[in-house]
């Protein structure tokens, strides 16, 4: 399944707001719509997927796609191809891939069982669009987005390193029963947009008196603060180390600190000390730890001096290395 209508030489600019008509008739996407709206629909934040599937390997992707359905009744065309009529235009809103054998960790993968209903649940990245009135809502379910997401074997493998022989077919089946109730759970707020001049106007001296105050207080602050003071926080407060090497603040607001005798998490009151143990091949592999990085799904991955690159599970509380302790050269910082 391309991830658009056509051909392209890598990624165009525009995809993420591409009609998606062509994916809606194809006999592998699964499409769900809804009735016209009666009334504007703004929706804002995470959207959270969750899918009861099976399938017949020991592995799937699922796609999952947020759509804006345009009337039919339109007549004008689009701005930036005067062939593509704008009557019931499928724009995408968003779209995520779940990768099944992720479908509970990211450092831990786990085979799907062939034919067995199985709970996926993952969140989308968040979104901040108005699905006007006369417009429907729309969702696509699919196995590939090619070249997004790579292809999958529909087998439990290696994909970097798997042969030919191991790309199969498979039927992959979404469930939406009683028991089995899929479903996108989202934001929504309805006549968001719909507030009058009027109210505005009414509204627009009291919004600029609030922004006069509130400078004002800034400007006091600021002035009023020129004497900071800093606190010490050491070995005397739990902290494993007083050489710090690096630190980094999660999405949770904890703070990830890099140390020579080990990787800290603070809470703003006390320390948990992640360190190396040679009886483990899930802990740390090195203590002397030079650097750490949270990425954008809130992943923490600390970097040491002579062990290579290591990636924290949350939910096992364990590390996953990568590099050879004898070959990977020192870690000093994450681009």
């Amino acid at each position: 399944m391309p991830f658009i209508n056509g051909v392209s030489i890598g990624m165009t600019r525009d995809y993420m707001g591409e009609d998606q008509r062509f994916a809606s008739q194809r006999t592998d996407v699964l499409t769900y719509k809804s009735e016209p709206l009666n009334e504007d629909m703004h929706v804002a934040g995470p959207l959270t997927v969750t899918m009861y599937v099976s399938t017949s390997g020991t592995d799937s992707d699922w796609i999952v796609k947020l759509i804006d359905v345009y009337p039919d009744s339109r007549t004008d065309v689009s701005p930036t191809d005067a062939s593509l009529p704008m009557g019931g235009f499928q724009m995408l809103v968003r779209g995520e891939p779940m990768r099944g054998k992720f479908r509970e960790s990211f450092s831990l993968p786990k085979p799907m069982t062939p034919g067995k209903v199985t709970k996926i649940e993952f969140v989308m990245p968040d979104v901040n669009h108005a699905f006007l009135k006369g417009h429907r809502i729309m969702v696509q379910v699919q196995s590939s987005w090619f070249p997004l997401t790579d292809r999958n074997p529909q087998k439990f493998v290696d994909i970097y390193n798997a042969q030919e022989s191991d790309f199969q077919k498979a039927t992959q089946r979404v469930y939406h029963s009683k028991e089995f109730s899929s479903h996108i759970k989202f934001n929504a707020f309805l006549k968001y947009l719909n507030f009058t001049n009027k109210f505005f106007a009414k509204m627009k001296k009291v919004f600029f008196a609030l922004i006069w105050i509130l400078l004002l207080s800034i400007w006091q602050i600021a002035f009023a603060q020129v004497n900071p003071i800093f606190e010490n926080i050491s070995k005397n407060q739990g902290l494993s180390d007083n050489t710090v090497n690096a630190f980094a603040q999660d999405l949770d607001g904890f703070l990830w600190v890099a140390t020579d005798n080990g990787l800290n998490k603070y809470d703003g009151f006390n320390f948990e000390v992640y360190s190396s143990n040679s009886n483990s091949l899930n802990v740390l592999s090195d203590n002397r730890v030079t650097s750490v990085y949270v990425d954008e799904y809130n992943r923490v991955w600390a970097g040491t001096y002579s062990g290579g690159i290591n990636l924290f599970d949350r939910g096992t509380k364990t590390f996953t290395r990568f590099g050879s302790l004898e070959l990977t050269p020192r870690i000093t910082s994450f681009a």
